[in-house]
Parts: C-alpha cells; structure tokens; sequence
C-alpha cells in the first residue's frame, strides 16, 4: 500500500471514543462495500497505530494503491458533520522504512462454546470461565472492538478486531473484506 490518511479521533467529555470509532466505521465499511466489484487496486485497507490487547486507539490510518483512490473517497467532505471530533491528514505517501508487515483481522468467538458454557453455568451454579473449563473450551479473546449496525438485518454486533504479525517472506493473498481487515499492511 503506497498511500495513507490518517484519520485522528478527538473524544471530548460530551463525546466518548466509542461513539466516534462508530460513527467513523460505520459509514467507513459502507464505503468499503461499495468498492467490492472494484478492481484490487481500488480496495481500501485499514490499520490502528495505537492498537493495544485492549484498546484501538485513537488513531486509524487508510490506505490505498492509489493517491487517486484516497481523493475519490473524499474523506474531509465524508465526515464534515464531524468537523470538531475528527482530525484528517492530507494524503500522505507510505514511508520507505517500515517495521514490517503487520496486518488486523476480524475475531469472531465461536457463539456455541459461548452460550454452551454460560448455559452451563448457570445451570450448575458455576462461575463462566468454570464452565469453560469443564467443556475444554477456551474463553473467547477480549479485544477491543467498533460497535455497529447491519443494515440488511438491523441488528448490532461488535467487530473485535485483534491484531497479527505477518512474516515478510511469505506471500499474502489479497483478498477482499468490507471491513478493510484482513490483508497485509506496512507497519510504521
């Protein structure tokens, strides 16, 4: 990916970073959904500079193939009505030195072993992660995670987000995600 923008969200005591990180995704994956019948380079990806176990952060940064790709999206003029919580950089060319390649991807726990457990629990008394270990099971990740809304079905849901290492030698396969997660990207 050979161009960014960075996009800085600026919580306030009115405004909490939660709500900012789902009213900059939510219309963010729309955008990333439209682009599906594009071609490759036109593919948005996405990262979290400041990503931790347990917080994104408050930083996101875009990517694209293309300058061109970035000016079409039109960021500034995308989330103006959040003129006061949003900080967008110009298009910024990707560094040279990197650390490596790094890249997010969605974490979706098994909801079987999840309610199986709780249900488990509940009915013998036991504490949740008791019940895990009684069905040999593991806890699901706690990571950090953008609440949003399906259109199609109308209900919420939380995208966890986890974050993973990529050995630079191998090749990736590109592949398509509506969320801009999945792939390879320079980490910096």
């Amino acid at each position: 990916m050979k161009y960014y923008q960075e996009i800085t969200l600026l919580p306030s005591p009115e405004v909490s970073i939660n709500f900012l990180w789902q009213k900059l995704y939510q219309p963010l994956h729309l955008l990333m959904v439209e682009t599906k019948s594009q071609s490759a380079t036109e593919w948005l990806r996405v990262s979290f500079p400041q990503y931790t176990q347990s917080f994104l952060g408050e930083k996101l940064r875009v990517f694209a193939e293309t300058e061109a790709v970035l000016q079409k999206m039109d960021f500034k003029k995308k989330f103006r009505n959040y003129d006061d919580y949003l900080h967008i950089t110009e298009i910024r060319q990707t560094p040279e030195s990197i650390n490596g390649l790094i890249m997010f991807k969605r974490y979706q726990p098994k909801q079987n072993s999840q309610s199986h457990a709780a249900r488990l629990a509940k009915r013998h008394g036991l504490k949740v992660d008791e019940a895990f270990k009684l069905l040999n099971a593991k806890p699901p990740l706690q990571l950090p995670f953008i609440n949003l809304k399906s259109l199609s079905t109308k209900q919420d849901y939380r995208l966890r987000i986890q974050k993973q290492s990529i050995d630079s030698s191998q090749q990736q396969e590109i592949t398509y995600n509506a969320y801009g997660l999945n792939n390879p990207i320079p980490d910096f």
